[in-house]
């Protein structure tokens, strides 16, 4: 692996529902599940990024599951209510 390479990484959950948005418990955003309208399409799409006024601007990894500290892959998971 070459200098400065990352290998290892922390696991967060995110949740959004109809109070907000919680990386890892802590609301980070009013926007909740109602605001986004994602029954209304035919997908979900979801973007991560660092904003350009982040300590660590240039990028971030995303482990999976033969990656990191964690042996799980990425999952999502909805639960809608009608």
């Amino acid at each position: 692996m070459a200098d400065g390479s990352t290998q290892y990484g922390e696991l967060h959950r995110l949740e959004i529902n109809c109070q907000g948005c919680f990386g890892d418990g802590r609301k980070t955003s009013d926007m909740n599940i109602n605001s986004l309208h994602i029954t209304s399409g035919d997908y979900i799409s979801f973007k991560i990024g660092v904003q350009e006024s982040s300590e660590y601007v240039g990028g971030i990894n995303i482990f999976g599951e033969h990656f990191g500290n964690f042996k799980q892959n990425i999952e999502m998971t909805a639960k809608l209510k009608r």
